[in-house]
Order: structure tokens, then C-alpha cells, then sequence
């Protein structure tokens, strides 16, 4: 018996080649598909304790000379390109572990390119940024946030810095930027293993500089650093300089006796200005946390003066009515105007030197002249009683040639008819006239 013929279909080269070139174009599409993943932002927040933006040694300027915001944007990527429309992006800077990109004041959206990731096209900022101020963006790469360094070291190689300052408004700079503390005064940083240089400052302390190492993934790094004064405390006081004002380098401190704080270390120049004194001017020294007690001499700038003058006239110094007839008074050295002034005279006045720390001495001064006019004054019928401001000077008719100028009340009575008053106004060089008639009383009419 023959054996069977059995006949083997063997497979087309041809169909079996296009199977393959589709599976692998299907392949590198999926490939393409995978690798084309997208740039975005996982948290974007105004940091208002970094100062690095309103820094002089970190800060940008625009065209326009106004300081830019700065946003520190949280990446381990390279080669990031920013843009930021018309109003463009002013400068980047390259950090490890980050870029800093300085934007005009209210920039409003930031394109993000890189050549391995699509376009992070047009994000918008929760608000317009504020010039000086320092922003943080956190960025993610193809659905992996960056911010930790997953993608280049161990998360157990990181750790807390911990800085606990005194006096609480010192500014820390550590690591490239400058941090404002918290009412506390500490600040904090999660940073990576590694050394870091730190100073921290305050108005009127010492600067402390210094590193920190950070290695130990269990313990947070702390730094209590407490800045020691570069002032102290001014006392000044004494029998002569209570009473005066006191300047320190030019700027007043108040009346002595004081106390002032705070007066930065170092040499400075004390003045002291006190009615009758000399100026007192000396220099002094100010030493870190110590008090400077001062006592100053000041030496006597002054005269025990006695003016008199006669019939009681007004003495008038430099303008101020300082007494009649005798004025006593502690004056300084110097050239003084001075006046005698009386009703109905001529004031009369001088210059007056007043020598300093001469012994008491007493200025007699030239009374005021007297100045004249005459009165005529007649009545119907005569013969009555004439009074003159209160005085009985005669009866009518009156005439006086040598009367003093001014305003005078005159009253006229003679029995059995109304009393007359009335007044009258003398002027230097002229005569009056005063013609009066009586008016019987009604019980002699």
C-alpha cells in the first residue's frame, strides 16, 4: 500500500514581513505617545517671608527701573525655556533644584517649554504679581511632581534646618535667599544632605556668619542663634545740664536728666543747649551693651541785671513787657533792646549790652518824655466845680496850657443843675475845647 502524500502550505515571506512593520510601527507610536508628556503646575503660592525679590544683592530691575517679582520655580529639569507674551521675561537664573525667573510687576501668565515634554502653554498666576515680591511654583513632569528630587536622590537624603533667632525681626540668609522669620523668630528650610553658609542680621547687632551641615535624615538641623547689641544706653544729668536739650550727633534725644537706649556703639558728639549756658559740645563713647553716664559742667552764660527807671514807666525787653519802675532779671550775654513806655509820654529806648558772668550790675534808663496839649473848658452858667479823670483841678471857666496827651474823663457839677460829663481826647501840640451847658435839676425848675 502507498504511503499518503501530504502536501505542507508554507507561509508568504511577503505577509509575514508587513505583520512585523505594523507591530512595530504600532510600537514606536505608542512610544511617541509615552514620551510626550505634559509639564504642569502642582502648586503656585506668594511666599511672604522669602525676601530674595526685595534684596539688593538679588533683586532685578526692569526697563523701567522698577523691581521685578521673582518666581522661584521648583524643578530638577534642565533646559527650560520661559516666555511670558508682551511683557516678556526680564531674566533666568539656574539653581540646584530650581530656576529663578524675574518678571515685570504685574506679569499675569507664563509659558513653560522643554524639549522632552509638551508646552505648558499660557498658565495664569492667581493674581497680576506684585513688584519685589517673591512667588514659588512647584512643577510637575509627565504626571510626577519634581519638588522632592525623586528623580535624582533617595528621599531620605533631606532633612529640616531649623534657625531660632533673637531679636525676632533679623533677616536669615541662607542658601541664596533671605528669609523674614516668624513672630517666634524661627524660620524654616526642608533641604537636601549637604553644607550650607548662613548669616543672620538685625539693625544695631553684630552679624553672626557660619555653616551647618545637614547629613542626618532622622535629626532636623537647629541653629539658636541670638545676635549680641552693637549699641547701648546713654545717661545724661547733672546740676548744670538738667534743663537743657540734648543732641546726640546732631539729632535731639529730649531734656536732661534722660536715659536713652539704643545708642549704636561707637564714638558720637553731645551737645547740650540750656537758656544762660554756654553750648556744651564733648565727644563720648558707646560701648556694646554697657550704659555711658554722663555728667556734664556746663559754664554760665548769664548777668544779674537791675533796670530802674522813674515815675513808674513800663520796661520793655527785646519786645516783652518785663515790669514797671525796676525789673531784676537773669540775662544772657549779648546786645538787648530797651524800652521805657508811660501814658502820655514819649517812649524812650536804648541798646544794652550785657556783658557774660559780669557781677550784678544795675542800668538806670531814660524815663519817657512827657507830651503836652492844652484844655479850654467853659460852662453856662460859670463858676462850676471842674474834675479831670477823678481829680478836682479848679472851676470854670479852666484853662491849662501843659496837659497831657491822651484820653481824659472830665465831670463838671454845680449845685442845682445835672452833673456833666463827658470826655476829651488831648493831642500833642493842640488845644482842646470843651464849651458845656447845665441843665437845672427838676426840683429847682
Amino acid at each position: 500500500m502507498a504511503a499518503p502524500y501530504i502536501m505542507y502550505h508554507r507561509p508568504s515571506i511577503a505577509a509575514g514581513g508587513r505583520r512585523v512593520w505594523a507591530t512595530a510601527c504600532m510600537l514606536l507610536l505608542c512610544t511617541g505617545i509615552l514620551s510626550a508628556q505634559e509639564l504642569s503646575v502642582t502648586r503656585f503660592y506668594l511666599d511672604g517671608r522669602d525676601q530674595t525679590a526685595n534684596t539688593s544683592v538679588t533683586q532685578e530691575l526692569d526697563q523701567n527701573g522698577e523691581v521685578c517679582a521673582l518666581v522661584k520655580v521648583e524643578t530638577t529639569l534642565q533646559g527650560l525655556n520661559f516666555e511670558a507674551g508682551t511683557i516678556g521675561v526680564w531674566k533666568t537664573v539656574q539653581k540646584e533644584g530650581e530656576v529663578w525667573v524675574y518678571l515685570p510687576a504685574k506679569a499675569r501668565r507664563l509659558t513653560i517649554h522643554h524639549k522632552d515634554y509638551l508646552t505648558l502653554r499660557n498658565y495664569e498666576f492667581p493674581t497680576p504679581l506684585q513688584s519685589a515680591r517673591t512667588y514659588i511654583m512647584r512643577l510637575s513632569a509627565g504626571g510626577k511632581t519634581d519638588d522632592n528630587l525623586a528623580n535624582r536622590m533617595p528621599s531620605t537624603r533631606q532633612q529640616f534646618v531649623v534657625f531660632k533667632v533673637q531679636p525676632h525681626n533679623a533677616l536669615v540668609h541662607f542658601d541664596g535667599t533671605v528669609f523674614e522669620p516668624d513672630a517666634n523668630g524661627v524660620v524654616e528650610k526642608f533641604v537636601r544632605f549637604g553644607s550650607y553658609d548662613y548669616r543672620v542680621e538685625a539693625p544695631h547687632h553684630h552679624a553672626e556668619v557660619g555653616k551647618v551641615v545637614v547629613d542626618n535624615a532622622k535629626h532636623k538641623v537647629e541653629k539658636t542663634i541670638k545676635l549680641r547689641p552693637a549699641y547701648g544706653t546713654l545717661k545724661v544729668g547733672s546740676t548744670t545740664a538738667n534743663g537743657g536739650n540734648v543732641y546726640v550727633d546732631g539729632e535731639r534725644q529730649g531734656m536732661a536728666p534722660l536715659t536713652t537706649e539704643g545708642i549704636p556703639s561707637g564714638q558720637h558728639t553731645l551737645r547740650i543747649i540750656k537758656p544762660l549756658y554756654k553750648p556744651y559740645e564733648s565727644t563720648f563713647t558707646v560701648f556694646d551693651g554697657q550704659t555711658t553716664d554722663l555728667s556734664p559742667l556746663l559754664v554760665t552764660n548769664s548777668t544779674r541785671v537791675t533796670f530802674t527807671v522813674g515815675n513808674n514807666a513800663e520796661i520793655w525787653i527785646n519786645g516783652v513787657l518785663r515790669g514797671r519802675g525796676r525789673v531784676v532779671d537773669n540775662l544772657e550775654a549779648g546786645t538787648y533792646l530797651v524800652e521805657c513806655k508811660l501814658n502820655g509820654h514819649r517812649p524812650s529806648s536804648a541798646s544794652k549790652h550785657i556783658p557774660a558772668g559780669s557781677p550784678d550790675i544795675t542800668v538806670p534808663l531814660e524815663a519817657p518824655t512827657p507830651l503836652y496839649g492844652s484844655l479850654l473848658v467853659t460852662s453856662k452858667p460859670s463858676g462850676a466845680d471842674l474834675y479831670i479823670d477823678g481829680k478836682r483841678v479848679g472851676t470854670t471857666p479852666y484853662f491849662s496850657a501843659q496837659f497831657l496827651v491822651g484820653t481824659h474823663i472830665v465831670a463838671v457839677l454845680l449845685p442845682g443843675y445835672d452833673t456833666v460829663r463827658t470826655s476829651v481826647n488831648i493831642a500833642a501840640g493842640q488845644q482842646s475845647e470843651i464849651p458845656l451847658t447845665f441843665n437845672r435839676t427838676p426840683q429847682n425848675q
